[in-house]
Order: structure tokens, then sequence, then C-alpha cells
């Protein structure tokens, strides 16, 4: 297949701490354009291309131009105190990304076996051992869930009772009734399940492809997330108790993907399968569903094993391919004849993007994200609770 032209898109805007020096600047983000696209593809032919068709000179003036350009228009946002609910792995990622949104401040942390890292981490935050003080906490604005999946929905409903914006990990809610629940329980702040990849740079512009009908209707999709975790009984990942299962932690990544492009409308058909632990977890699963439109999407997800975790979403006219889509940076658009390649890294560890949209919604006095709604969590909850089900009853 040849390649006939490469679309390179630097980033939307750097970190406002980052030190600005213009040089430093050009040197690297033109050195990681390079190295993402020509020395990671482990083909000397492709990268030949490239330095064939885009002068590296260009690169690093496009670099230069944008860098300069989003330097500029780079705003402060909001000035809001950040309560955590948990201190685990997540929230050091989701730490290092808030601190380097303007204006965000970390206040307080809740954590039941974190203490030590939390004031190592985070030396002027209020640490409390019990999570109902830190909602009472009248400098906290906004509170970050990141405990194990089972405590979510009375946390979020304890937070909003103390009238807290919320930004809650994924799965919210691990079933219908409970997303149902949150979505009428009163209240009269913001609030939004932590679905980081829907704010990605490259998974928006994957969607803005898509809308401008780049590879027309879409008709299909296959997106899987696996990685080999050995675990333990009592850990997260296979503990009942604690809402293991491949489903509910990464499964929920490909069907918040396949219910996105179907408009956020539950399918007509599905069929799922699942192999479970010896703790009685889905240790993998399959999935299929099929909408109202002829839409078809296939996913598969796994805890005991490593694969590609890529998403291909075809359509009349073409695919796109989302390179380890959970985390994208890179699109490819494929036709018969030609790729084209789109590069856009996320800041930081990537939850800068999905912080950012909470805050200009608050600062827009929005109760929830346009991006990922209550409604749409609510039917993520659904359908996970049933393909699970159906695995269990196949």
């Amino acid at each position: 297949m040849a390649i006939a032209a490469v679309r390179v898109q630097v980033p939307l805007r750097v970190p406002f701490q980052f030190p600005f020096s213009k040089n430093y600047l050009i040197f690297a983000l033109g050195f990681k354009l390079y190295q993402q696209e020509v020395l990671n593809t482990g083909d000397i032919h492709f990268g030949l291309q490239i330095i064939r068709i885009i002068n590296p000179f260009k690169i690093l003036n496009l670099a230069r131009k944008n860098v300069l350009k989003n330097f500029k228009d780079l705003k402060s946002h909001k000035s809001m105190n950040w309560g955590f609910i948990g201190f685990g792995n997540i929230a050091h990622k989701f730490l290092k990304s808030l601190i380097a949104v303007p204006g965000q401040n970390v206040s307080a942390i809740a954590t039941k076996s974190g203490k030590d890292t939390a004031s190592y981490k985070c030396p002027e935050a209020v640490i409390y051992n019990d999570y109902a003080d830190l909602v009472k906490d009248e400098n906290v604005d906004i509170v970050y869930i990141c405990t194990t999946h089972n405590f979510h929905v009375d946390q979020v409903l304890m937070c909003l009772d103390h009238h807290k914006h919320v930004v809650c990990e994924k799965p919210m809610a691990l079933d219908l009734a409970s997303a149902q629940k949150i979505r009428s329980y009163p209240r009269s702040t913001f609030l939004m399940e932590a679905m980081w990849t829907r704010y990605l740079p490259a998974y928006k512009k994957a969607m803005q492809l898509i809308k401008e009908g780049l590879i027309g209707e879409v008709h299909w999709m296959t997106a899987n997330f696996t990685f080999d975790h050995p675990g333990s009984a009592e850990g997260r990942h296979r503990n009942p108790a604690l809402a293991g299962g491949a489903m509910y932690d990464i499964g929920i990544y490909p069907l918040a993907i396949a219910l996105d492009l179907a408009g956020n409308k539950a399918p007509v058909e599905y069929k799922s399968m699942a192999n479970w632990s010896e703790e009685n977890v889905d240790i993998n699963m399959t999935f299929d569903m099929r909408f109202e439109n002829g839409f078809v999407a296939q996913c598969f997800c796994a805890l005991d094993k490593e694969g590609s975790n890529d998403a291909i979403i075809m359509g009349k006219k073409g695919s796109l391919v989302l390179k380890d889509f959970w985390r994208c940076q890179k699109i490819e658009h494929i036709t018969n004849e030609e790729v084209y390649t789109y590069y856009l890294p996320y800041t930081e560890t990537g939850y800068f993007h999905e912080i950012e949209e909470a805050v200009q919604c608050i600062e827009n006095g929005l109760m929830e994200s346009p991006s990922m709604t209550i409604d749409h969590s609510v039917l993520v909850s659904k359908m996970m609770e049933t393909l699970l089900k159906d695995a269990k009853n196949g």
C-alpha cells in the first residue's frame, strides 16, 4: 500500500507551568514527532517516505508556530480546590495532570492506606482518614473519587449531599438501578463520570472526522482492551466484593466508544461470552452489538493476556484506526490506496483534558459534560449489567 501523505498535528497546548524556552520547545516537539512517526514504526521504508514527503525543517517550523500560538492562547481557569477520595495509583496520575491545569489546587485528600504518600506528594493538603470528613471541608470545591468501583455510588451521593462538584472514576455505577438513582438524585452541582478517553485530543479529532463525513456512514467497529494482570484474589481486579472483572475495569472503554458511535442508543441485538476466574469474575469477555441503523460493534476485553489495544472504525469510504485507543495519540485514516496519519499527543498523563473539561463546564454553569452526559453514563451501566448477565447465562 503506497503512502501518499502524512498529516502531522502538534499538541493543542502545553502545560502552563512548562518552562518557556522557544528553542527548547521547538527541538522537543520536533524530536517527538520524528520519534513517534519514524522510529517507533520499526519500518525504515515508512520513515523514508515521511522524510521525503515532509521536510524536517517544515516540521520544526510547524511546531514553532503552534507552540507560540498556543502559548498565547492558553487561558487561565477558575481557581478551584480539589479533594481526593482515595489515593491509589490512578490518583497519582490524575494529580500529575491536575497540577498542570491553571488555577487548580489540591486542598484535601481522604485515604485509608496512602496517608504517607499523600502527605509527601501534597504537603499543603489536609489529610483525612474518613471520607465523610473531606466532604464536610468547606475549602473543597470539587471532589475526585478514585476508590474501588463498589464504593462509587455511595460516595457520589455523599458528595452531592454536601454540594460538592464531582468527577467520579469509571464506572460510576455498576448497574442500571444504581445509575438511575444517581441520575434522579437532587443536586445543585456538576457531576461527570471520568471517562478520560472521551476528552483526549486524538479521540475528539476522530469523532470530528467522522461527523465531517471523512469515512462516510459508519457501519462497523472493533476495539480490544487487554493486559496480563496476574493479580490476587484480594486485589481489586479479581475480587467480586470490590467489583472486579474485565468488563468493569477495562471493557467499559470499548463499550463506551461503541455507544458513542451509536448516538447513545442501546443495541437491538447483543451477545456476550466470558471466561470466569476462580473468584467468579469475568477474566475476559467478548461482546457483539447490533444497533437499529445496522451499525455493528465487536469488542473484547481481558485481564489475563496481552494484545493489540487498537480500535478500528469502518465506514463506507474508509476506516480510522485509533492506536492504543484508550490512551490514543495517533490516528490512521485508511482507504484502499492511501494512509494518512494524525498525531495528537495528550498533555501530561492524559487526565489533563478531562480535568479541563470539568473546570470549563463549571465555569459555564453546566451541571454535566455535553461530551459525557449522565444519560450516557446510565446507558453504559445498563449495558455492562446486561452483557455480564448474558455471558453468565450463556
